[in-house]
């Protein structure tokens, strides 16, 4: 009516313009006189369909536009869209949130059924479009292209079906959206049987079917799972759509680490609404001085809202890498509304020990007086968990210790001045390394002095030169089973001459002992050849 004179003290006391406006009125509660009302619309098509009211007293319309339909404080819009859902003031006369929402096309996509505003603030819709309302109303539409939600129940739609979606508290986004109808028939409702529980759970009861089709979505226990009518038959469904509170949540971890690592893990905490505060509690027996050694660890931030990163932090020592798996058990609660929702994550966390070092390959000496003895070596491949090289010593009378203690892994070198007579004595030296956690890596073989001490490796022992099918030359040695070995060096010069030896070839393997000298010409010349041995310290055999 352009002259419902009824409507005063509201955000609009006159008809806006177009073929219709809604409207709505607040009510005295005995029913008898009306306190506030407002026109709502544009100048254009407009329909209000249901009204709601949350717990503050605020007021929530739905309907139908084909104007430029005003939006304010809705992070969530479609814009130039046909329904429109507007919240007002408890006495009508500020608009304090509206959006619209749907494909785009200017005109209503569907025919509201179902409203509801929960007592979270999340608004609840569902409507009906497709064929039958063009036939009988001729409002022209469909569900096509209407927005979905990546977890809908039902992606995909033929037009001719229902389609309902969740907003956010404050229309800040889509929680949740689907269609729901068969793929041939014209589901729709003629009204009034459609209801949405506070708990987030519509009931409606429709056409389906319609066409004599049994495309209905049905469940496995469903009362009937076929339409037995020759058109529609009476369908109903039940959707719970309590998508809005959903639990916080943390994945579950495991943590590697070596013994005297500090362990600085950033955990993920997040809740899918992200203005629910969540509280973090841990335990475990990391966090208690009377189960380990060393520090206690912590987490740090154990509270914060939607979407925060808690902080553990925790110092290993050596005796954490003879326990078990440490186990951190997460507890996560969140203010969610209906209801508060809790989960569980666990963090499992591995001290292994850490690694031991291989001696140096090259571990070499040089006498510098009868009472001097210094040892060299090559630097190792190290990392933080070295420690440090001991230096051993055994006595002539065969007892051992360790003579010092070299930290710094850049000194490759260490001199004896307290042995004594070294070319009557026996004294014999070893190296190894230690780890941070004292563990003891292998000796490097041992380096003595005295009567029998050489220097130099020992000679090679040839076994035979031969010539191969007048075609090459095959030598043969003996292995050498010298554990400071480097290399073979192939020697050959021509025989019969005053011609010096060359190093013709260098063999690294030791364990290979034959050499096949084919660049040559044997019905030419003759050779001699011999084989060198070099130790790691750089000496040569005879």
């Amino acid at each position: 009516s352009r002259d419902f004179q009824v409507l005063k003290n509201g955000l609009n006391g006159s008809y806006i313009g177009g073929s219709l406006d809604g409207f709505v009125v607040r009510l005295r509660n005995d029913g008898n006189q009306v306190l506030n009302g407002t026109y709502i619309g544009t100048e254009n098509y407009d329909q209000s369909f249901f009204v709601k009211t949350n717990q503050e007293g605020e007021v929530f319309i739905t309907g139908q536009t084909s104007g430029n339909y005003p939006t304010k404080n809705a992070d969530y819009q479609d814009p130039n869209s046909g329904q429109f859902i507007s919240k007002l003031s408890p006495s009508l006369n500020k608009l304090l949130i509206s959006t619209v929402f749907g494909t785009g096309k200017g005109t209503p996509d569907v025919t509201p059924s179902a409203f509801m505003v929960d007592i979270c603030g999340n608004v609840y819709f569902s409507g009906w479009g497709g064929r039958t309302n063009n036939e009988s109303r001729g409002e022209g539409t469909s569900t096509r292209g209407l927005p979905m939600t990546p977890n809908a129940f039902q992606q995909s739609t033929d037009g001719s079906d229902f389609y309902v979606a969740v907003f956010q508290k404050g229309i800040d986004s889509l929680l949740y959206a689907t269609y729901l109808g068969g793929n041939r028939s014209t589901e729709h409702v003629d009204g009034g049987t459609s209801r949405f529980k506070e708990e987030g759970v519509v009931y409606q009861s429709v056409c389906g079917g319609c066409g004599g089709n049994s495309d209905f979505p049905v469940t496995d226990n469903a009362w009937s799972q076929s339409n037995n009518s020759d058109n529609c038959n009476n369908a109903f469904f039940k959707m719970n759509l309590d998508v809005a509170n959903a639990a916080p949540r943390t994945p579950d971890t495991t943590i590697t680490v070596i013994a005297t690592d500090e362990i600085n893990y950033s955990l993920p905490v997040n809740d899918p609404q992200p203005w629910d505060s969540i509280n973090l509690n841990y335990t475990g027996k990391i966090f208690d001085s009377t189960e380990i050694s060393g520090q206690t660890a912590m987490i740090e931030r154990s509270t914060g809202k939607g979407r925060f990163n808690a902080e553990l932090n925790w110092q290993t020592v050596c005796e954490h890498a003879s326990q078990d798996t440490f186990t951190v058990n997460i507890e996560l609660n969140d203010n969610g509304c209906p209801q508060p929702k809790r989960n569980e994550a666990i963090i499992q966390i591995v001290v292994e020990p850490p690694p031991n070092y291989d001696a140096p390959e090259a571990f070499c000496s040089e006498i510098i007086d009868e009472n001097t003895f210094e040892l060299t070596w090559s630097n190792i491949a190290i990392d933080s968990y070295f420690s440090h090289y001991e230096v051993l010593r055994e006595q002539p009378d065969g007892s051992k210790e360790v003579i010092d203690s070299i930290f710094d892994p850049s000194i490759g070198t260490y001199t004896d001045y307290e042995a004594t007579n070294l070319q009557q004595e026996t004294y014999c030296y070893y190296l190894r390394t230690v780890n941070v956690c004292g563990e003891k890596g292998d000796s490097t073989y041992q380096i003595c002095t005295g009567p029998e001490y050489q220097q130099e490796p020992t000679e090679v022992d040839m076994l035979n030169a031969t010539v191969v099918n007048d075609q090459y030359v095959k030598i043969k040695w003996e292995p050498s089973n010298a554990k400071d070995f480097s290399n073979y060096i192939i020697q050959r010069k021509r025989n019969n001459t005053d011609q010096a030896w060359i190093d013709y070839k260098i063999i690294s393997e030791q364990t290979d002992s034959v050499f096949e000298d084919r660049d040559l010409k044997v019905d030419e010349h003759s050779y001699c050849y011999r084989v060198l041995k070099a130790d790691l310290c750089g000496f040569y055999s005879d």
